[in-house]
């Protein structure tokens, strides 16, 4: 196998003023590191052409991989399709089966549909696109003369869904290592309590590679198992999960893609039990991540 190393650039003038964090890098860094490619440098750019085009030039030369976030949006600012066109001498292609399915998106969600989105449609002719189900901008995949080229938005969790069911798939292929990673979610505990209770246990299992992460009162405890053996790697992800759960009933809430709504939402459901908000400060921002879920009509009542 030919030996990897990882470039990623965040693209975006909010990140360079600091009124945005860039959490993208350092996502993209944990799942390259998961599949041994180590990630030689990062870089922030501005929502510049020219800086665009160089800082490709730059990685492509040092990296066999590089990552692109940012930029992929419907409005005049998005400018990274654009970019990648002139960049590669190719024209827009147009996908009719996306604009469909933006449609849909936009009639489920109750709002209109602007004709800025139909951008959200076409692509670089040499694109390989990487699906997005949780956004309306698709990721990309560039070869080039054995680089690799991941382009994704710049909304964090598009970007984690186009990078856990795109990007790490490809490139584990490529870089010959098979992981197996298994992610515990947790409310309602401080990061250190969790770490003091849970290393006990997870130190029983020989080569259980172990990261909390925490983020918004909330804690993810990642395990992952670098080896070919999945079917054991599974038997042991499904053994620590349980055993943690147990031993944290009111705080773990899930696994791997659970997200912390759709936990609630499954609460609510099996206790036939309704809810409704009142918010000023978070504006509506929990009646949202309600309401986000298909079904949620069951026991969402009014906000």
């Amino acid at each position: 196998m030919i030996p990897l190393q990882a470039i990623t650039i965040s693209i975006g003038d909010e990140l360079l003023s600091g009124k945005t964090i860039d959490s993208n890098n350092a996502f993209i860094s944990q799942q390259l590191d998961l599949l041994g490619i180590p990630v030689i440098q990062k870089l922030i750019i501005g929502d510049v052409a020219l800086d665009i085009k160089t800082a490709l030039d730059w990685g492509l030369q040092r990296a066999t991989v590089l990552t692109l976030t940012g930029g992929l949006g419907p409005t005049h600012d998005d400018i990274t399709k654009a970019v990648l066109c002139d960049y590669f001498g190719v024209g827009l292609k147009y996908y009719p089966e996306l604009l469909e399915q933006l449609k849909v998106h936009f009639k489920r969600r109750g709002l209109s549909f602007a004709d800025s989105n139909k951008s959200q449609a076409e692509y670089p002719q040499n694109a390989e696109l990487l699906e997005n189900q949780v956004g309306t901008a698709q990721g990309m995949h560039f070869q080039l003369d054995g680089k690799h080229l991941f382009v994704m938005p710049g909304v964090p969790s598009e970007m984690r869904y186009i990078t856990e069911h795109g990007l790490v798939p490809c490139l584990a292929e490529l870089s010959g290592v098979r992981v197996a990673v298994l992610e515990i979610h947790a409310i309602g505990i401080p990061e250190a309590t969790l770490y003091e209770a849970t290393k006990p246990v997870l130190d029983e299992y020989d080569g259980a590679k172990v990261a909390y992460l925490p983020q918004q009162g909330l804690v993810t405890i990642r395990v992952s198992f670098q080896t070919g053996e999945l079917k054991r790697n599974q038997i042991k992800m499904d053994q620590i999960y349980q055993r943690l759960a147990a031993r944290f009933p009111e705080n773990v809430y899930g696994r791997d893609d659970t997200d912390l709504s759709a936990a609630v939402g499954r609460l609510l459901l099996v206790r036939h039990a309704t809810v409704a908000t009142a918010e000023s400060c978070t504006g509506g921002l929990i009646a949202s991540m309600i309401t986000d879920l298909s079904g949620s009509s069951e026991y969402f009542k009014t906000g």
